[in-house]
């Protein structure tokens, strides 16, 4: 019989995520699983709980929640053989496309429950481990503005928001970044560890094992460039644009410039800048809808 940790947050969701977590732990009971689940209320507080659950042992932990909760715990578990599973209740849910997930925490744990397990890389950036991207511009500016509590409450509408409200007062600075050693002169570099960023659309040909990063450049400079840029991002064409270059990466650094913010798997990174991102040296074990 499998086991599992189920990591959620009681006060989220309107006080409804302890029942949504019994009635998810019987979907997975009803398929032989033993499911257990664990309460985490701090901000930032699935890493211990999952942590916990590989040192007890546990098959894997479902971390029930948006991509933030599911990279805290992945934090918890790399380098064990615990493996992580994903119940979205989140704002935008990227890692649902990676893994060929429904968007529904139920949907998701009838697709999860007769799965099983691949192998992911996990970036690092400085020390903290990331599943998606670190990026610096104008959308880590965006997070940065972003009032967490109107995030829950409002999702993909204060995201929006805040997108408009930095559009009008962003000064679009370049900043100077080493890719493998080499200075870059950018006004938007993302780093990423998956294709999809912010939702269905693919940012670069990062693969869940490629053992490599991908980095996304752009160079162009103000509002209707990077407006320009945007739209071609969401039509799948922003790497035919001259401003535009998409390269695997082995490590880049990100010094700190006057109007550059950073932001990793879509919250405000909390060491700020400067960072170094590179692979984490251990892969995720990932439960997904079926073999690879």
């Amino acid at each position: 019989m499998r086991q599992a940790a189920l990591v959620y947050n009681p006060m989220a969701g309107r006080r409804r995520a302890a029942e949504r977590a019994h009635r998810l732990a019987d979907i997975f009971a009803a398929r032989g699983w033993r499911v257990e689940p664990m309460e985490t209320i701090l901000p930032g507080g699935g890493e211990q709980p999952a942590r916990r659950a590989a040192e007890r042992g546990f098959d894997v932990v479902l971390a029930l929640g948006g991509d933030g909760t599911l990279r805290e715990c992945a934090a918890g578990i790399l380098g064990t053989e615990t493996g992580v599973g994903f119940l979205p209740t989140g704002t935008t849910n990227v890692m649902c496309h990676t893994f060929g997930l429904p968007n529904r925490p139920f949907r998701a744990a009838a697709a999860l429950a007769g799965g099983g397990f691949a192998r992911m890389d996990v970036g690092l950036c400085g020390d903290t481990p990331f599943l998606m991207q670190a990026s610096v511009g104008i959308d880590a500016a965006v997070i940065a503005a972003l009032n967490p509590t109107t995030k829950r409450w409002l999702g993909q509408g204060a995201v929006a928001t805040a997108a408009v409200r930095v559009l009008f007062g962003y000064r679009f600075p370049r900043f100077e970044i080493v890719i493998d050693g080499k200075p870059r002169e950018v006004s938007f570099a993302a780093i990423c560890n998956i294709p999809f960023y912010g939702g269905p659309w693919k940012m670069t040909a990062a693969e869940l094992d490629d053992g490599r990063l991908h980095a996304a450049l752009f160079t162009g400079r103000g509002r209707p460039s990077t407006l320009k840029f945007a739209l071609d991002f969401i039509r799948g064409k922003h790497g035919l644009r001259n401003d535009v270059e998409i390269v695997p990466v082995e490590e880049v650094e990100l010094p700190a410039a006057p109007g550059a913010e950073l932001q990793m798997d879509g919250d405000a990174f909390p060491g700020g800048l400067p960072a170094r991102v590179r692979m984490a040296e251990h892969k995720l074990r990932v439960l997904v809808p079926t073999l690879p």
